[in-house]
């Protein structure tokens, strides 16, 4: 916080935003050490998990969410009742990286199908039972890689358990992939397997009409809700995950009509001017 305070102190910012909660007690902080006067306003991703971290929440001016499963479990907090909706952004990207060239640069096999799972490598993403969902597909399809896309302290264990499980050659690790936006125009099928604010990256996957198979959590349903962009499957049995996964990479019919929808619920429900035009509303009230 020592770093954000000597900013915030040097250029006497009108108005701060913080974004998520690890940066609300950063600028909490700060605040305290500058005696900043300016606004400050905080965007949620997460509900909070403590009566302490939504005090701290608090403090700030204005409070923004992106995910409607946010906003009720925040006002169920007695000191988070001024919140404000933002529908966050699902934008597709442009760059045009050839497949046997993207294929080349990061180490994957250009003949085979691709999944992506975008996640933090921590508890709460579930990566060990996407592990295990992987060795469950293998039993009946093996031309699939898989790329993981994240960081954290968990990722040394998780690579031993894909060793254990014998499905380590099959995935591709990446704490930071600067080539994952030419990624998605060709991946056939987006996997999450745990609660990840935004579902990971199901926005991007929605804008490119990637069907996604992912555990039924607040922010997964937030992003699909009822439509058929793709397959919100419960916890239990643990083997519908993989089930459902292999469903859609044997089933092209399946993948057209979903990847239809994701492009349109993006369009409808998660556009870019949409979120833009509240941010600013916030930003100018």
């Amino acid at each position: 916080s020592s770093r954000v305070a000597e900013i915030i102190r040097n250029e006497q910012p009108q108005t701060v935003v913080g974004w998520g909660v690890e940066t609300a007690i950063i600028i909490a902080g700060a605040r305290v050490l500058t005696r900043h006067s300016g606004r400050y306003i905080q965007h949620v991703l997460e509900p909070s998990r403590t009566v302490l971290e939504a005090a701290i929440v608090a403090r700030a001016d204005e409070i923004i969410v992106t995910g409607k499963s946010v906003v009720q479990a925040s006002r169920e907090m007695e000191s988070l009742q001024s919140i404000r909706y933002m529908p966050p952004a699902a934008v597709a990207f442009d760059e045009m990286v050839g497949r046997d060239q993207l294929a080349s640069q990061i180490g994957l096999n250009p003949s085979k199908q691709w999944t992506l799972c975008v996640a933090p490598l921590v508890s709460q993403s579930r990566i060990d039972r996407l592990i295990w969902g992987f060795d469950q597909m293998a039993v009946a399809r093996n031309d699939v890689e898989h790329i993981v896309v994240g960081s954290g302290q968990l990722l040394r264990r998780l690579q031993r358990r894909a060793w254990i499980e014998e499905v380590d050659a099959s995935i591709h690790w990446f704490e930071h992939l600067p080539l994952l936006p030419s990624l998605f125009r060709h991946v056939q099928l987006i996997l999450q397997s745990g609660r990840v604010a935004y579902g990971g990256c199901l926005l991007e996957g929605l804008s490119h009409g990637i069907p996604a198979v992912v555990i039924d959590t607040p922010p997964s349903r937030d992003v699909l809700g009822d439509s058929g962009a793709g397959i919100l499957v419960p916890t239990d049995p643990g083997s519908e995950f993989a089930r459902r996964a292999t469903e859609l990479l044997e089933n092209e019919e399946l993948r057209t009509r979903c990847s239809s929808e994701g492009k349109q619920r993006a369009k409808e429900m998660f556009s870019k001017e949409a979120s833009l035009s509240k941010l600013l509303e916030v930003l100018d009230s």
